[in-house]
């Protein structure tokens, strides 16, 4: 099993690429957008949310291989999956999470804590990237106590394949 690490830096996923793993079939690198949230009102009643995409391509040196890819995401600096936070420069937090799909409704993770992980199958192309995209839904609840500022988080994306 091949593992690649995204370990973000910028405002909660950006890019920078990690190979921590030997030699397999395919050969696949790993990319993402950043979550942009904008301003946050805590004076709002409705939640913030925002979307961002991972990356994963593959190339493979057989005919129609098929690579199994599990995307895993790290808690961020909260050290928890139960609430990610983001951090200003006077240290205060805001809470906020990654899910799975639109419906906010599984957290997304590394498999432990009750999150999920993405999984999924896909061929990759003889000599040429097969290209996959990931889209992760985020959402800052409402009515925080946050103080003005820019927050952010970094959240490492591994790569399982």
């Amino acid at each position: 099993m091949r593992r690649r690490q995204l370990n973000p830096l910028g405002p909660i996923i950006a890019a920078a690429l990690v190979l921590t793993a030997s030699a397999a079939a395919a050969t696949c690198s790993v990319s993402s957008t950043g979550l942009a949230f904008g301003s946050y009102n805590p004076f709002d009643l409705a939640s913030v949310t925002t979307t961002g995409t991972i990356t994963i391509q593959c190339t493979t040196l057989k005919l129609n291989d098929r690579v199994q890819a599990t995307l895993l995401l790290s808690t961020g600096s909260s050290n928890s999956y139960s609430a990610r936070t983001m951090q200003n420069d006077a240290a205060e937090t805001l809470a906020y999470n990654i899910y799975t799909s639109s419906n906010y409704a599984l957290v997304w993770g590394d498999g432990n804590s009750g999150t999920e992980v993405v999984s999924d199958k896909f061929f990759a192309k003889l000599l040429a990237p097969a290209t996959k995209n990931y889209t992760m839904y985020a959402r800052i609840p409402a009515g925080q106590d946050a103080g003005v500022g820019t927050y952010q988080d970094v959240i490492t994306v591994t790569v399982e394949y």
